[in-house]
């Protein structure tokens, strides 16, 4: 974060993104979760927010941004850091909209439909899918299903169709694997000695 080529790429790209119209940069390898708001040259710009309802999910939407949001996903794997203080973060650029430091997996879903961009991070704590973020991005006001709502964006209570279609791989997983086991038990039962 402090390496001088990082803060010359980072000036650079950061009023680059939003000249060219790009919404969303999707990073990783920093094993950390970070999303920033809209940036222009790594400044907040200002922001209308409207509340979308998807699927029984409430989401806080950008509303035609002008600037670009950066989104650092976290690790997929088992690697995790000993990470340095928020304030690091703090001195480089504006404080993140949610800002994690991780010791499990995250991964993260996106679904564009009628031009708004839908995103979920989720970690996987104990073997249960925990909904760590989410947001939205409005390119036209007049499209998603506006809500009148004051408050945090609620967590997921139930199950998506995504999570409940992972655990049943997990399942099957978990059952072709006691089936492999079993198998590769009897294959060695019956060779002849």
């Amino acid at each position: 974060y402090k390496d001088k080529d990082v803060i010359a790429m980072r000036e650079q790209l950061g009023g680059l993104m939003p000249e060219l119209g790009i919404d969303v940069v999707l990073t990783g390898h920093d094993h950390v979760y970070l999303r920033t708001a809209s940036l222009v040259s790594n400044e907040k710009v200002a922001t209308t927010y409207s509340y979308l309802e998807k699927d029984g999910d409430i989401y806080k939407a950008q509303v035609q941004p002008t600037g670009t949001t950066y989104l650092i996903s976290g690790t997929a794997g088992v690697k995790f850091y000993q990470a340095n203080d928020n304030s690091k973060t703090d001195e480089y650029f504006p404080r993140g909209e949610k800002i994690l430091t991780l010791n499990t997996p995250m991964y993260s879903a996106y679904e564009i439909k009628d031009k708004v961009l839908y995103m979920k991070a989720y970690t996987v704590k104990d073997g249960e899918t925990v909904l760590m973020d989410s947001f939205a991005i409005q390119k036209d006001p007049l499209q998603g299903n506006a809500v009148d709502y004051s408050e945090d964006v609620p967590q997921e209570s139930e199950p998506s169709s995504f999570e409940t279609f992972m655990q049943k791989v997990k399942d099957a997983v978990e059952i072709l694997s006691k089936l492999m086991v079993n198998l590769t038990r009897i294959y060695v039962l019956r060779v002849p000695v």
